[in-house]
């Protein structure tokens, strides 16, 4: 995600949103990415996309 050059100034590889997204519980997400303990999740009703901490999910059936 984040690079740096030959004079060790930092750069961003790719595009990243710091979005977090309300989920309720027993709300069916869509996952995408992991990094550093979040995912970044699609709601399966359209409601939003963003973040979720991945300590508060689990797999569905």
């Amino acid at each position: 995600m984040i690079g740096r050059d030959a004079h060790q100034r930092a750069f961003a590889r790719e595009d990243y949103c710091a979005r977090e997204l309300d989920v309720d519980v027993g709300q069916v997400l869509d996952g995408d990415r992991i990094m550093n303990g979040w995912v970044w999740s699609e709601a399966a009703d359209g409601r939003g996309s963003g973040w979720v901490p991945l300590r508060v999910l689990r797999e569905g059936p």
